[in-house]
């Protein structure tokens, strides 16, 4: 049987301070998931490239009929790349701009759209 030599034992006080670690650790990577943020990549890559990876996460779950089947593809196509640690590493900020231009992009449309939507309701209040 295995004994564990005395500096290897966890005192009380650090046995709470490695949970705490880990239970703080566990719920960061749930908010970064919920932002739309891959926990793995997040020292990994610049920030350009996160905001691009929170914008296309937001873009598929707000706006999806907004976008093309072009748009569509070339959303997954980045967050492939964001998925695979190989090719994560060989992003650079100038690949986060297409997908930021194209958020900028379905932004404006979804406003121009709500704004056709408000001035339609408001002829039909006036008629």
């Amino acid at each position: 049987m295995n004994k564990k030599k005395p500096k290897d034992i966890l005192t009380p006080e650090q046995f709470r301070q490695q949970l705490q670690s880990k239970r703080e650790t566990e719920l960061t990577d749930w908010w970064l998931r919920l932002q739309g943020l891959n926990p793995n990549a997040f020292a990994s890559v610049c920030i350009e490239v996160l905001q691009a990876q929170q914008k296309a996460n937001e873009l598929l779950k707000s706006y999806a009929n907004l976008l093309t089947p072009e748009q569509l593809a070339h959303i997954k196509n980045f967050n492939d790349r964001l998925n695979d640690k190989r090719k994560r590493k060989k992003l650079k900020p100038s690949s986060a701009y297409p997908i930021l231009n194209l958020c900028t992009k379905i932004y404006r449309q979804a406003h121009k759209n709500e704004m056709f939507a408000r001035q339609k309701i408001q002829a039909l209040r006036n008629q």
